[in-house]
């Protein structure tokens, strides 16, 4: 990307603090708000964890040889203006398979924050990992990025983040049609640094990410063919 200087500011969160003690009229009106704020929140996760999950044995990313993803990527600035765009096209290359099981390279992966590939990938129970050569072939770490099966809410950390299941049914709308997906948000120090939004034996739908003097990097789904 053009214009490469330092990282978007990140969100605020602001803690309201007072040297005071608070009052018993405060207090009552603190209290109800505590409580309307607890009912509000954490049901949320249980609501949408109890929607029949998508089966199993799917995947979110479907890893065999020649599945391809063209996406529509673009460079938008605070004020709401793409000024970049381009086509990133993201491809699986033929397995490698070292070891015990059989990792896929991935060429173009859209998220930054994940080193640059091509990257092998491999299906596991459990989700999407990540396969780190180790420093005897053919020993390797295989280390989970993306839960799946998910439930809202779920959560675990890769590279530094903590990557968080905020969607199981979340319906998305890119040019190659419209997709039930499972979104992840991804945080870094509590910062919100992206989403992730993945359709089951479809592949990446949408993502974006807070990138280098850029409001956001938006990648959206132009064609794909998976089998």
């Amino acid at each position: 990307m053009a214009r490469r200087v330092a990282k978007v500011a990140h969100y605020d969160w602001r803690i309201f603090q007072t040297g005071d003690r608070p009052t018993a009229m405060c207090m009552k009106q603190f209290i109800p708000f505590l409580i309307l704020l607890l009912t509000t929140t954490f049901p949320a996760c249980k609501e949408e964890a109890g929607v029949p999950s998508i089966p199993a044995e799917d995947a979110i990313l479907p890893l065999t040889t020649n599945n391809s993803w063209n996406f529509l990527r673009r460079g938008i600035d605070s004020n709401g203006v793409t000024v970049d765009s381009s086509l990133l096209s993201m491809t699986v290359g033929q397995p490698d398979t070292l070891g015990t099981e059989e990792a896929y390279p991935v060429s173009n992966f859209p998220f930054v924050f994940i080193d640059p590939g091509p990257l092998l990938w491999a299906n596991r129970t459990g989700g999407l990992y990540n396969v780190i050569p180790g420093p005897t072939p053919p020993s390797r770490a295989f280390v989970r990025v993306f839960q799946y099966p998910t439930a809202m809410c779920d959560s675990l950390r890769f590279s530094g983040h903590t990557i968080v299941t905020a969607s199981v049914t979340e319906m998305v709308t890119v040019p190659a049609g419209s997709f039930r997906c499972v979104r992840y948000d991804i945080f870094q120090s509590g910062t919100l640094r992206g989403q992730l939004f993945v359709a089951p034996n479809v592949g990446i739908v949408k993502s974006w990410q807070r990138y280098f003097g850029l409001s956001a990097l938006v990648d959206e789904l132009w064609t794909f063919q998976v089998r």
